[in-house]
């Protein structure tokens, strides 16, 4: 899995959806801040109003792409011309005939629909004249878009993951009209009719007094449409990016070969330029969903001075706004308090910047049971599509706490419980007063779009989708007492597909963001980017909840600061994790009070088993990269049961650990590794504090029982300098490659213990910093080489 640059650059990454899906197609590899610079990307604007498909084009390509006119003589002066393939004849030589030819083409996309248009010159209509295959789009005057697939990283002929929609230029729209041409794994250049469920497009045809024709092209391609097709499409958020080519066909009277390449040298994708999808050139907010009605909540009887419930004149004007097929909801400037309130298909709230939604202190303002729901709700949605919260506005669920007395015992934590029990720490922590209100839940919904709202003191789960699909939140902040705040997590995404996170601001006593599942559906391409978070307990979380499978899941570009733990995978219901990335982050970890999870360390996978009848998952191909990170805590990666975890690697990580601030010590070494296979260590580096030293602290790597272990370039000394500790220390590991270990004052020591390590090499260190214990029974398959 490769990602890409948030507004800089940009490199082949991407997941699945379904109503964005493809038109990542047409821009597809998340952008994220930071690595990949790639200069020069061509911006595909967004669409804030949608326009209408009727071969007029002024209503939106000033907003759109375009670049001017193309015509042979420009083609030939690129840098992707060849002769062989970008002509308007059938011979190399062009003719006067072929370079009357002149287009412009316009590109943009919003949530719905990516946006093709083109503007044509041209002397020659060649579409009724065919003298070849009739049906074939490309024996005509004819335009196509080709378009790579999301994380298409294969270069190849036009395959797998490679599609083309064409156009012919006829405003009797024959059946093979609109063409959509794509490959699969074992077959190419599959051509099937676009249906009008898929695209909506209007051609218009003029002549000048020249004799000159004018064409119009207008059309709009479906992006669900596209996903149902393909469920490997993905949603495209901003800043996106995928390679695309234009092939405008001017075939001279129906010849085979006049073609006009554009960004492109043919059907080698390699060859085809980057684009990337934009914002709209004028920013503003508003919803990604096009409206066709607004309502006040003022009009509809609601109360701005927080005097009184506003619950049924919100309800009300979500229902009008639902039956006319969709619009805004508006909140003016003033305070609403609130039960639950139901979102509908086609509804957007929208909240002034002097807006506040407050979450009744009264549990019978909440409607109770609901489906996917642990907890009262106050803005709840079940199978809406469509719907999205929007504006400055702040969301506040007056969450109360009481500092009390232990109740009972965290089963999760009971040992870490125990030791700040025997340290002398008062057994008391905080709990939320009922009712512990969620500020937003939505379930099995498609299309939803999170922008700019402040949540702020929820009494529980922050944001939380359950079975949700196409989901694009941004620019949300999102505080809770990270003192008081138990179980107020920010954004907990549960068995969801295709989700984007980017661009908010979470500090919250539990979880900042958790992807979890409560369900058998496999959650994946979910994408967190350029975020900044800090977290009483994860600030980057996959689990503890893992009834069903997680795949193609990544985090990149974020800012973790003052949080308990940093980045964790915890398997405790069964279920695979596989595909992870984590890339660019920074992280500073604080130790907090012994109740919450976390130990003031960096990392943390591990794999076990809820209680004796839980099933028993896996951990597997995961990457940490550009990682820096401050921590109090020992970095696990760990499997408590008997699958080992697999195919974990980190790169260019670097771990400073730090002394202790609480009286119950749980730190011993940098980074712990049990119970695994194929672990790959590249340019790690650890340092210690050499101010105030914790009188636990051991080795900068202990590996227990690990089959197929890779270090290069390991940077890092034992904990405490002087002491009898090794560097990195290896019992019971089969199968190990160290090279090119360094000491930052000195030679690193290495110890090989347990009776079934063998097979280890160990290259660029002194003999005598090497110490293999007696226990090892087959001493002669470790090697040295200083």
């Amino acid at each position: 899995m490769q990602w890409l640059n948030s507004e800089n650059s940009g490199q082949d990454l991407m997941p699945n959806s379904k109503g964005f899906q493809f038109y990542i197609s047409l821009a597809i590899l998340l952008v994220y801040q930071g690595a990949f610079s790639q200069g020069g990307l061509k911006e595909l604007p967004y669409l804030y109003d949608a326009p209408i498909i009727d071969g007029n084009l002024d209503e939106w390509k000033e907003s759109a792409f375009s670049d001017g006119a193309w015509n042979i003589d420009r083609v030939k002066r690129s840098s992707w011309y060849n002769p062989k393939r970008n002509r308007l004849t059938v011979e190399e030589n062009e003719d006067p005939e072929g370079i009357d030819l002149e287009a412009t083409y316009y590109m943009a996309w919003d949530q719905n629909y990516i946006y093709l248009g083109a503007e044509v010159i041209d002397n020659i209509y060649d579409v009724e004249e065919s003298k070849h295959e009739p049906k074939r789009w490309y024996y005509k005057d004819a335009i196509a878009w080709f378009m790579e697939a999301p994380a298409d990283t294969i270069s190849e002929k036009f395959g797998e993951g490679d599609h083309a929609f064409a156009f012919v230029l006829d405003t009797l729209r024959p059946d093979y009209g609109a063409w959509w041409r794509h490959g699969t794994s074992d077959q190419s250049y599959i051509e099937e009719p676009l249906s009008e469920n898929a695209c909506q497009y209007e051609i218009a045809i003029e002549k000048d007094p020249d004799g000159l024709l004018h064409y119009k092209l207008e059309a709009r391609i479906s992006l669900s449409w596209s996903l149902a097709r393909n469920p490997n499409f993905r949603l495209p958020t901003p800043w996106d990016t995928c390679r695309m080519m234009i092939v405008h066909c001017d075939p001279d009277g129906g010849e085979y070969g006049g073609h006009m390449l554009i960004y492109g040298e043919g059907d080698d994708d390699n060859s085809w330029h980057r684009f990337k999808y934009g914002r709209n050139k004028v920013s503003k907010v508003g919803p990604l969903f096009p409206k066709s009605g607004s309502a006040n909540v003022m009009d509809f009887g609601a109360i701005n001075d927080k005097s009184g419930l506003s619950t049924e004149a919100i309800q009300a004007a979500i229902d009008l706004i639902y039956r006319i097929g969709g619009g805004t909801v508006y909140f003016p400037a003033g305070d609403y308090l609130s039960g639950t309130i139901v979102m509908k298909t086609g509804v957007s709230l929208n909240l002034d910047s002097a807006a506040t939604l407050y979450a009744s202190r009264n549990i019978e303002d909440y409607r109770m049971p609901l489906v996917d729901a642990i907890r009262p709700i106050l803005i709840y949605a079940n199978g809406a599509s469509d719907i999205s919260i929007l504006g400055k506005g702040k969301i506040d669920g007056q969450a109360e706490h009481v500092y009390e007395d232990l109740k009972k015992t965290d089963g999760f934590i009971k040992e870490h419980t125990q030791n700040a029990r025997q340290s002398g720490v008062e057994m008391k922590q905080y709990y939320t007063v009922a009712p512990d209100v969620g500020l937003l839940s939505f379930a099995n919904c498609d299309r939803i779009q999170l922008e700019g709202v402040h949540f702020i003191n929820s009494p529980f789960w922050a944001v939380h989708l359950v079975k949700c699909r196409q989901a694009m939140i941004s620019g949300l902040t999102i505080n809770s007492s990270l003192e008081k705040g138990v179980n107020s997590d920010g954004i907990d995404i549960n068995s969801c597909q295709t989700v984007r996170i980017w661009n908010c601001n979470i500090s919250t006593g539990d979880d900042a963001i958790a992807i979890k599942s409560w369900y058998p559906q496999t959650s994946q391409d979910i994408f967190v980017s350029d975020c900044n978070l800090t977290s009483s307990s994860t600030a980057l979380k996959i689990g503890t909840e893992t009834h069903g499978n997680f795949k193609n899941i990544g985090f990149k570009n974020c800012r973790i600061t003052n949080s308990n733990r940093g980045l964790s995978i915890v398997v405790r219901d069964g279920g695979t994790v596989s595909d992870v990335s984590f890339e660019n982050i920074n992280i500073d970890c604080n130790r907090r009070h012994f109740n919450w999870w976390g130990n003031g360390d960096p990392i943390w996978l591990y794999v076990t088993k809820k209680n004796k009848n839980s099933s028993i998952g896996q951990i597997r191909n995961v990457t940490f990269k550009n990682i820096k990170a401050l921590g109090m805590g020992t970095s696990r990666i760990e499997s408590t049961e008997g699958v080992r975890i697999h195919n974990i690697n980190l790169e260019n990580v670097k771990l400073r650990m730090i002394a202790e601030t609480k009286p119950d010590k749980r730190a011993d070494h940098a980074l712990y590794i049990n119970n695994a296979r194929t672990i790959n260590l590249d340019s790690v580096q650890v340092t210690w504090d050499q101010d105030d030293v914790e009188k636990n602290w051991q080795n900068a790597l202990h590996v227990q029982d690990v089959e197929e272990l890779n270090i290069s370039n390991f940077m890092a000394r034992q904990g405490i300098q002087k002491s009898s500790h090794p560097t990195i220390h290896l019992n019971q590991v089969t199968g190990a490659q160290i090279e090119g270990l360094i000491h930052p004052n000195g030679e690193a020591r290495v110890k090989v213990s347990g009776e079934s390590s063998q097979n280890i090499s160990i290259k660029g260190i002194n003999e005598r910093s090497i110490e293999i214990s007696t226990e090892v029974q087959n001493r002669s398959s470790i090697t040295t080489n200083p």
